[in-house]
């Protein structure tokens, strides 16, 4: 087998880092971290400049959750290899730098306390694109008292929308050929209108966060008077160009009008929002009595205890800031005063979306 191969070459050539690196590398790829974590520090002490074994031994560190020297281990590879804050496109879009745009946390977003613990340390530049303007280095911590799940640091709002801007520049062409997922998406907005229909009465509706226009064009097909907010303007001008819809640039925060609205969704973005029970006094106030709230998350319960200490690309969403369990929501949703009529999980075990619907 690998190992057994390994142990030959290393025989022959004793003192070669790469044969090393990947000998200790196969002991991690059969999970066996204990003995490819310790095989990985002896790499490090006879070849202390050697970046990817300090980045695989931060990596298993973090999956034996001893998160200290992870981190530790982590931040040394990128500081010995600065083209590690860009894996998937080796440095092609990042270099690592010393300061971000972020904020360290020192309370609960959610209930303001201050015990919380770290549950995931990973090098998310592995999975996503952080274009220098993310901090590669992702650090996941949970609250001990009412279990939110929260990047911390954070990157700041006007990081968050520089780094939207980037990230349409790179998917805009390849979104537009992706008939295989505009067609998902149509679909699924269909089936969540089937939903819907039977919930509240057609009328007015907001759509915040449009992305790309899918869901406005379906509801609009279907006879509801929609309008949306997008705070990308390259995405706006297009959605006004290809479905001849109305949508404002704007974010929630600085959005104002004088209409209340029958429905208003939130499709996979309230994890994007640093003040997300804030996010939901503003949306109850814009519903008419008797609205309809509908959102939607990546991840549920079972996901966020099955993969914590992991790589699962999920974790490594640059833009995502927190990941929510259902009873946490479900209670913010009733002390802004919803009523949540309906949650359902749509989708793969550890990769789904939550719905929720909720009534003013």
């Amino acid at each position: 087998d690998a190992i057994e191969s390994y142990l030959r070459l290393m025989n022959i050539s004793p003192n070669n880092e790469n044969i090393l690196l990947n000998h200790a590398i196969s002991f991690f790829k059969q999970q066996d971290f204990k003995l490819a974590f310790d095989t990985l520090k002896e790499i490090i002490e006879k070849f202390p400049t050697n970046a990817m074994a300090y980045h695989y031994a931060g990596v298993t560190a973090n999956l034996m959750a001893n998160f200290e020297e992870a981190k530790s281990l982590l931040t040394k590879a990128l500081e010995l290899k600065p083209s590690l804050a860009d894996m998937v496109a080796n440095g092609k879009y990042a270099h690592y730098k010393k300061d971000y745009d972020e904020e360290l946390l020192q309370t609960c977003p959610n209930c303001k306390t201050s015990v919380f613990k770290a549950v995931n340390i990973i090098n998310q530049s592995a999975n996503s694109f952080s274009f220098n303007i993310i901090n590669p280095l992702r650090i996941w911590a949970q609250c001990k008292n009412c279990d939110l799940v929260f990047a911390n640091p954070q990157p700041d709002e006007q990081a968050l929308t520089r780094y939207s801007f980037e990230l349409y520049y790179y998917y805009n062409n390849l979104i537009e050929s992706d008939v295989e997922k505009l067609l998902l998406e149509n679909n699924a907005y269909n089936e969540r209108l089937n939903f819907i229909d039977n919930l509240v009465e057609k009328g007015k509706a907001l759509d915040i966060g449009s992305d790309y226009g899918i869901f406005l064009s379906v509801a609009k097909t279907r006879g509801w008077d929609i309008s949306g907010i997008e705070e990308n303007p390259l995405k706006c001008e297009k959605i006004k160009k290809v479905y001849e819809l109305d949508v404002k640039n704007s974010n929630l925060k600085n959005f104002k009008t004088t209409e209340n609205f029958n429905l208003i969704t939130l499709w996979e973005n309230i994890e994007k929002y640093h003040d997300f029970n804030d996010t939901f006094k503003k949306i109850y106030k814009l519903l008419k009595k008797g609205g309809l709230f509908a959102f939607s998350f990546h991840g549920n319960d079972t996901y966020i205890t099955k993969t914590l200490t992991s790589n699962h690309p999920l974790w490594s969403y640059p833009n995502y800031l927190y990941f929510f369990s259902t009873s946490l929501l479900k209670e913010q949703l009733e002390k802004v005063g919803f009523k949540v009529i309906n949650i359902q999980v749509v989708g793969r075990k550890y990769l789904s979306n939550v719905e929720f619907y909720c009534k003013k």
